[in-house]
């Protein structure tokens, strides 16, 4: 079942597939919500990829690895 808009809220945790913490819920919009992340930019997760809400949680269905190649992708020389 797919997390929609209204389950979220300000201030959730937000952990990776594979069990790493991301941040925190800092805005939520249509698509997507925007996690704060200590020391480093803020990241923009589309609601497509998560896979619950549980109590503080919001549980990504794409590992730490996956979030970073499509923010920062590799660059070919």
């Amino acid at each position: 079942m797919a997390v929609t808009a209204k389950e979220l809220r300000a201030g959730l945790i937000v952990v990776t597939s594979d069990g790493a913490r991301l941040g925190t819920v800092r805005d939520i919009g249509e698509q997507e919500i925007r996690v704060d992340v200590r020391l480093a930019p803020d990241v923009s997760v589309p609601l497509e990829d998560l896979e619950a809400v549980v109590g503080e949680l919001v549980i990504l269905n794409v590992s730490l690895g996956q979030l970073v190649h499509r923010e920062h992708p590799p660059r070919h020389i």
